[in-house]
């Protein structure tokens, strides 16, 4: 596919479940993954420099960069969207790093439970990174 500069296009999943909303925390040596799981999604994005986060049809570059595998996804966010949404959470869950010991897990959790997502800045955590990718076929038109 052949992206155009200053073309706005709509990316949109095909597939349900294929969104994954990721807020990465981090507190002293230790990292908190929240993921969201939707049951469909769509961005709007301008084509310039598309080919180096989505190439569907892997026409960009001998390395694969840019290429696009359903399995392993895209991370959307990075492509600066102009418009999204998100439909139907349809699964969340934390995951810690493997130093987060057990009372650590335990502080967060009472505190996810108590406040939802609101619970793990509660806990001294600082949100620093935001991932949204994409799995599975995706359907893309100019707009």
């Amino acid at each position: 596919m052949k992206w155009e500069d200053d073309t706005l296009y709509r990316i949109e999943t095909k597939e349900k479940k294929s969104v994954v909303y990721t807020k990465i925390y981090t507190w002293n040596d230790v990292t908190v993954r929240y993921c969201q799981t939707y049951r469909f999604g769509w961005v709007e994005v301008l084509g310039n420099d598309l080919q180096w986060f989505l190439d569907p049809d892997g026409e960009y570059g001998e390395d694969g960069v840019g290429r696009y595998n359903p399995e392993e996804g895209v991370d959307i966010w990075c492509m600066d969207p102009e418009k999204h949404e998100f439909l139907d959470v349809v699964s969340d869950q934390i995951e810690f790093s493997e130093n987060a010991d057990d009372s650590e897990k335990e502080r967060v959790m009472k505190s996810y439970e108590s406040h939802g997502a609101d619970g793990i800045g509660a806990c001294s955590y600082i949100h620093y990174h935001t991932e949204v990718l994409f799995y599975g076929e995706l359907a893309i038109a100019k707009k």
